[in-house]
């Protein structure tokens, strides 16, 4: 009987060993995966940053006042229209898998383990809340303005060429949509700012774990 109970301990000492061997995997895993999705928010900060200064000198076109340089004129229309086709998801590969097959409760901290799973829920939502507030703006410039990459008018065009776009860009429709566009910039940027903090909190709370 003694011998029982004691290959009992052992398997149970032994499974809870292996335990915290997965636990701190899936953490680290996960914190991997917050300190990716940390550097995809600061990337699509800075660009829609750019594209919100863009569209303020593309607005005050619109608004009156005179085109300085075609050129420049131009490259500020390609970069509003650049960032915001769609909301970019974040990465949440390991938070579904490790949620999905159960592994997740591994996790002995419940109030982390709810932290987690409450971002990642969160998460969710903002990115389909930023897709619903799409409208033309960007589909209507990539069908007026040629361009040689994603922020850079396309080389070679002749004054009168630059010209002859402006007028296409000023002669659009552009105008009806601008605010709605400037708006949803606004929006994102704070979309993604409150998403940045709350990753990072999240990810101390899994670093402070890990380190006990």
């Amino acid at each position: 009987m003694v011998g029982i109970l004691l290959a009992i301990q052992v398997s149970e000492w032994n499974q809870g060993r292996k335990d915290r061997i997965e636990e701190k995997l899936i953490l680290t895993r996960l914190n991997d995966e917050m300190t990716e999705n940390l550097e995809k928010i600061s990337w699509l900060l800075q660009g829609f940053q750019r594209k919100e200064k863009a569209m303020d000198k593309v607005s005050l076109v619109f608004s009156g006042k005179p085109v300085e340089t075609d050129s420049l004129f131009l490259s500020d229309v390609i970069i509003s229209a650049t960032f915001g086709w769609t909301v970019q998801s974040l990465q949440r590969l390991i938070y579904e898998e490790v949620n999905n097959t159960g592994r997740l409760a591994i996790i002995r901290n419940i109030e982390l383990r709810n932290s987690i799973t409450e971002l990642y829920n969160w998460i969710q939502v903002y990115e389909g809340t930023g897709l619903a507030r799409t409208n033309d703006y960007s589909r209507i410039l990539y069908a007026i303005v040629p361009e040689e990459s994603d922020t850079r008018l396309k080389k070679g065009l002749s004054p009168s060429e630059q010209k002859a776009i402006v007028d296409a860009v000023m002669n659009s429709n552009l105008n009806q949509r601008i605010i709605f566009e400037q708006n949803r910039a606004h929006y994102l940027i704070r979309l993604w700012n409150a998403l940045e903090k709350s990753i990072a909190l999240v990810k101390a709370e899994i670093e402070s774990e890990m380190n006990r």
